[in-house]
């Protein structure tokens, strides 16, 4: 099996606090995000998404916050298919 890395930086039109408050909240990103077809939470730090796109097919991930630093501004979450990383910044790099 081959192993992908992938790396997004994003320019958005709001503080980065407002962003990690909305990333943060995994619940709602199907109000915002047309290909999350479903999220249920299983506890307080894990659940499942039911993803599809263009592909005819819908991705189930599993996954699982490791990491919720508000002040940091810095979530981990470890999920099958792939574990992500997310750090929120100002376009400083701060």
């Amino acid at each position: 099996m081959t192993d992908f890395d992938f790396h997004s930086v994003w320019t958005l039109p709001a503080s980065a606090d407002r962003v990690y408050d909305v990333l943060a909240n995994a619940e709602r990103y199907s109000q915002w995000w047309p290909q999350i077809r479903r999220v249920r939470t299983s506890d307080e730090h894990s659940g499942s998404m039911s993803i599809r796109s263009a592909v005819p097919l819908t991705l189930l991930v599993f996954g699982r916050r490791e990491v919720e630093d508000s002040v940091a501004r810095y979530l981990k979450v470890d999920s099958v298919p792939w574990s992500g990383v997310l750090r929120i910044g100002e376009p400083s790099g701060s």
